[in-house]
This record gives C-alpha cells, sequence and structure tokens, in this order.
C-alpha cells in the first residue's frame, strides 16, 4: 500500500514432497494453480491495463515449478524461483523453530526472515538486523495442537533506509507446519517526506486443505 492506493495479489498454490534425505531436508516442488490481482484506490476499485497484462502474464506462467529444501525444524536451505517478489511467500513457508522445549512467552531469533528483506537494501551499504519469534500461546484444536507465535524484527542501513517487520503465525505442533502466517513490512526511508506514505507490504499465506 502506498499514498492510500492497495495493489492486491492473490496466488494459489500446491506442493509436494520430491524426498527427504537422510540429514532430514524436504524437497518440495510448488506449482501454481490459482491467480488474482486488484487495484483500489480508498474503497474503490481502480481499472489499470498494467494489471489486466500482468494476469495475463501469470497465466502464461502457470506451469512453472518452484523448488524447495526446507529443514524438520522449520528452517530455509534453498529456494529456486527466481526475483523476490516470486521467492517471498515461499521464503515465509519457512519458520524456524528453537532446538528443544520451550515455555510460553519464550524468545528465539529469525535469521532466515531478516536474511531475506536484507536483498531489498542497497548492496554497498552496512547492514544491522534482528528478528525475533515469541511463543504467545499453545491451545488444542480440532485435530491437534497449534501454537501461535508473535514475528518482529528489523533490517537498516545506519542513516539508510529502514524496513520494519511484525506478524503473526499459527503452526501445527502435531503435523509439523504451518497454518497460517501475516507479515507486514514497512518501509522508513533515510529522507522522510511528510507528504509522501512510502508503503507497506502485507503478506498473508495459508494453508488450504484438499479433499
Amino acid at each position: 500500500m502506498s499514498n492510500g492506493v492497495t495493489t492486491s495479489r492473490a496466488e494459489e498454490w500446491s506442493y509436494l514432497v520430491q524426498d527427504v534425505d537422510a540429514d532430514g531436508v524436504a524437497t518440495l516442488h510448488g506449482h501454481l494453480t490459482g491467480f488474482g490481482a486488484g487495484l483500489h484506490h480508498g474503497d474503490e476499485a481502480v481499472p489499470d491495463e498494467a494489471l489486466a497484462r500482468a494476469r495475463a502474464t501469470e497465466e502464461r506462467r502457470i506451469d512453472r515449478v518452484v523448488t524447495l529444501r526446507l529443514r524438520m525444524d522449520g528452517r530455509l536451505v534453498d529456494v529456486q524461483a527466481g526475483r523476490f517478489a516470486d521467492a517471498l511467500p515461499h521464503r515465509l513457508l519457512a519458520l524456524r523453530l528453537p532446538p528443544g522445549p520451550v515455555e510460553r512467552s519464550a524468545e528465539w531469533p529469525l535469521p532466515d526472515l531478516v536474511r531475506t528483506f536484507a536483498a531489498l537494501l542497497p548492496s554497498t551499504a552496512e547492514i544491522e538486523s534482528q528478528a525475533m519469534a515469541r511463543l504467545l500461546e499453545v491451545h488444542r484444536v480440532e485435530e491437534g495442537v497449534d501454537a501461535e507465535i508473535e514475528t518482529t524484527g528489523w533490517v537498516r542501513s545506519p542513516g539508510g533506509p529502514a524496513i520494519h517487520l511484525s506478524g503473526s503465525a499459527t503452526w501445527d505442533a502435531m503435523r509439523g507446519g504451518l497454518v497460517r502466517r501475516d507479515l507486514l513490512a514497512r518501509l522508513t526511508p533515510s529522507l522522510p517526506d511528510p507528504t509522501r506514505n512510502p508503503g507497506s507490504l502485507h503478506v498473508r499465506i495459508e494453508r488450504v486443505q484438499v479433499g
């Protein structure tokens, strides 16, 4: 969102585990099965030929495959998905978990999260970053146990732009997988302009049960 204009994009992906190696690293192939986009100014939809072209482009790429490699503790080993915008939703499927049992309010670092967004800052700048996860609660659901996790962080270059991160996630503690994740990234420019909103990015991921 920037200056009252919200651009939305929705994708539906199906993932299939291809292999799990001796170190517990799973290789997944993701296939795009649905796509949509929209542009709104306030509450009003804005017709935009560029969006129509984007939809047509995505329809032509419907057969593309994304390859991910994930560890059993939620760490991302590798993702092959092209540019930042294409890879971001797949990267956020990875949510690193602590190595041992934790109690409510326990915190642990998320280096994968800040590494993802550090790539947006100038490569010549010195980068400072921090991201943490905190366990809010664990509760029973119909089919098992879910953990609610809060995430916060920032990536910045001293005297330059910064990206502030905040979000939440629900982790299926029985199956060992992400149920839902929300992440808000806000840009703070090095020279703030009171007349302009530099914008923000909101990513939401939800697991959809099939069958």
